[in-house]
C-alpha cells in the first residue's frame, strides 16, 4: 500500500510540476504580448524614438543613401518599423532597406505576402512573442558553419586492425603493425572525444534559441 502512495503522490507531483512550468510559460507568454501591443501604441502615438533596437550596427556613412536618409539610429525608419527577433531577422530587414530589390514581380510578390499578414494578427503577435522570449540571440554563423563540417569518422581503422591482428597471429605480419595501429585508435578515440565535448558546447550556447526557433517554427 505504501509503495501504491508513493507512486500516486510521485506522478501527482510530475503532473503539477508539469502544469506549474505551462503556467509560468503562458504567463511570461502574456506579458510579452502586452508589451507588444505596448509599442504598437506608442508607434500609432508617434512614441517610438523610445525604442532599443534602433539598428545603429547597421549605420554606414559611405552608403550611398541611407546615412542621409536616417535609415539607421535614433528617430530613423528601421527603429519605427523593427520587429524582428532574430539576429538573421535584424540583418534581413536591413538589407531590404539598404539593398531594395525594384524587380516588379519581387515587389508584387512581397506586396501580397503583406497583405495577406495583415489580417493575421494573432499569428503575428504570437511569432514576435515566441522571438522575443529568447533571451540570449546570438550570431548563429558559427553554428552554421559547424553544422556543415562534414562527420569524419575513420571506420576504415577497426578492420584493417583486425585483419592484421589475424594475419599476425599466424606470423604473416609483424606484430608491431598491428599494436600501432591500436594505439593509432586509442590516440584518435581520446581526440574525438575532446573534439566532441568542444562540439557539445558550441551546441549548448544555442540551446536556448534553438528552441526559441522551434516554437516559431511550429507556428507556421
Amino acid at each position: 500500500l505504501s509503495l501504491i502512495v508513493l507512486a500516486f503522490t510521485t506522478l501527482l507531483f510530475l503532473v503539477l510540476l508539469k502544469l506549474h512550468d505551462q503556467h509560468k510559460y503562458q504567463l511570461l507568454r502574456d506579458k510579452e504580448l502586452i508589451k507588444i501591443n505596448q509599442r504598437g501604441l506608442a508607434r500609432l502615438n508617434s512614441d517610438w524614438k523610445q525604442f532599443n533596437h534602433q539598428g545603429e550596427e547597421f549605420v554606414d556613412p559611405d552608403h550611398l543613401f541611407s546615412y542621409d536618409f536616417d535609415i539607421f539610429g535614433l528617430g530613423s525608419l528601421y527603429q519605427l518599423i523593427n520587429t524582428t527577433t532574430t539576429h538573421l531577422g535584424a540583418q534581413e530587414l536591413a538589407k531590404l532597406l539598404t539593398q531594395p530589390n525594384v524587380r516588379r514581380a519581387e515587389i508584387d510578390k512581397r506586396q501580397e505576402v503583406i497583405t495577406e499578414l495583415t489580417e493575421k494578427i494573432e499569428f503575428r503577435q504570437a511569432l514576435e512573442v515566441e522571438g522575443n522570449l529568447i533571451k540570449k540571440q546570438r550570431d548563429p554563423s558559427l553554428l552554421i558553419s559547424w553544422a556543415k563540417k562534414p562527420i569524419n569518422i575513420r571506420f576504415w581503422l577497426a578492420p584493417i586492425t583486425i585483419v592484421l591482428m589475424v594475419l599476425a597471429n599466424y606470423n604473416l605480419v609483424a606484430k608491431r603493425y598491428p599494436a600501432l595501429l591500436v594505439i593509432l585508435q586509442f590516440g584518435l578515440s581520446i581526440y574525438s572525444a575532446v573534439k566532441y565535448q568542444h562540439q557539445v558546447g558550441i551546441a549548448n550556447r544555442y540551446k536556448q534559441m534553438l528552441l526559441g526557433y522551434t516554437n516559431m517554427l511550429n507556428l507556421i
